[in-house]
């Protein structure tokens, strides 16, 4: 887990959204697995939180594309 800490700390320092939801989404299947189930829900919505910013970011470039 040591790795992925330092993978999340990372993304969030060169700000690269897609590679902090790829490390939540890691540990939310982890703690799936493992348990405890309050880290699963924790990292789910981490998760949930970082592809939705992702989804709504390409939304809307694609939105400013057909505009200009």
């Amino acid at each position: 887990m040591r790795y992925l800490d330092s993978a999340v700390v990372i993304a969030k320092e060169i700000n690269s959204p897609d590679q902090l939801k790829t490390s939540y989404e890691t540990y939310y299947r982890i703690y799936q697995k493992t348990g405890p189930i309050e880290r699963e829900y924790y990292y789910f919505r981490q998760f949930a939180h970082a592809k939705d910013s992702l989804m709504n970011s390409s939304e809307s470039k694609q939105i400013a594309e057909l505009l200009f």
